[in-house]
């Protein structure tokens, strides 16, 4: 029997999570590069060759040990959540920490963190490669080597929680970018996106579809109606309004139970949006003396293993 080849499709979003928008396996998705729809399945979507591949090691040792560890038990916390959702169940405590859990990873394991990540090393003058050492340290945040997602945890647990319940006559959408950033605004669908923003702002908001039924709605408490137990059942518009933001924010592909037919004026306002996250990307952070003289000790540090 031939040994199996190693898994080159490393996926930044699980493949268990998108499966809640597939009916009989496939999915709806939008491509907005391409600005056309068609149906696939999990598998052929939201991943990057060799995403989480590791000098010296085998191409899939990372990606096998991160989904051993951490995606399947956070996949099957989300699961036991939207199970107790449905039964109308309160968010306990237990499953307050779980979600807080399964948005932060999601959050950091994108592209585009790597991609701040190298932007920020660049800017910090680090005398090895800064792609390299971007994909190193964003592989300890994401393995719990780096301590970056406790403080994002940290930062999170304050916020206040509200689950956003889509009304049977609509459905969330979700996307290769799932969780939204932002400040709330009375106009913006409520909120003004910027996947840099600083969550230490009081008006710091996250949004993340968690199936096509439910969303999860971070923000200061109050800033979204809710009942005492901390549901919102939205309208019609309400889920519209979520799914115009999250076609914003993908990076690419937006995904959906329902084949997709994004109206023109929401094609405008994404491309305009793309325009200012892009150059908002390509800006060299500011970077302090002490930062600097952080990252030359990193620096030694890493050229020496």
């Amino acid at each position: 029997m031939k040994p199996s080849k190693p898994a080159r499709r490393h996926h930044f979003v699980p493949q268990a999570y998108l499966t809640r928008w597939t009916v009989d396996g496939t999915m709806h998705v939008w491509d907005k590069e391409k600005r056309a729809g068609f149906s696939t399945s999990p598998r052929h979507v939201a991943f990057r060759k060799d995403f989480h591949a590791e000098q010296g090691a085998a191409p899939d040792r990372f990606e096998r040990a991160f989904t051993e560890r951490f995606e399947r038990p956070q996949m099957i916390s989300l699961s036991a959540l939207l199970a107790e959702i449905q039964a109308g169940a309160a968010l306990s405590a237990k499953r307050r920490a779980d979600l807080d859990r399964v948005l932060i990873t999601q959050l950091l394991r994108l592209p585009r963190m790597r991609q701040r990540l190298e932007q920020l090393f660049s800017a910090l003058g680090y005398r090895v490669n800064p792609a390299l050492e971007a994909r190193r340290y964003h592989l300890d945040v994401l393995d719990g080597r780096s301590s970056l997602q406790d403080l994002y945890l940290d930062v999170i647990r304050p916020m206040g929680v509200t689950l956003l319940l889509a009304p049977d006559s609509a459905a969330f959408w979700t996307s290769d970018a799932p969780v939204l950033q932002g400040l709330a605004h009375p106009v913006h669908g409520g909120m003004r996106m910027s996947w840099m923003t600083d969550l230490t702002d009081p008006a710091a908001l996250l949004l993340m579809p968690l199936s096509p039924r439910v969303a999860a709605h971070y923000g200061p408490a109050g800033s979204v109606p809710a009942t005492p137990d901390g549901r919102s059942t939205l309208s019609v518009e309400g889920v519209r309004r979520v799914n115009d933001l999250t076609f914003v924010n993908a990076e690419r592909q937006v995904f959906s139970v329902t084949p997709l037919h994004p109206a023109e004026p929401l094609l405008t306002a994404e491309a305009s949006f793309r325009a200012q996250d892009r150059a908002a990307r390509e800006q060299a952070p500011k970077v302090t003396s002490e930062q600097r003289r952080q990252a030359f000790r990193w620096s030694k540090t890493f050229t020496r293993q």
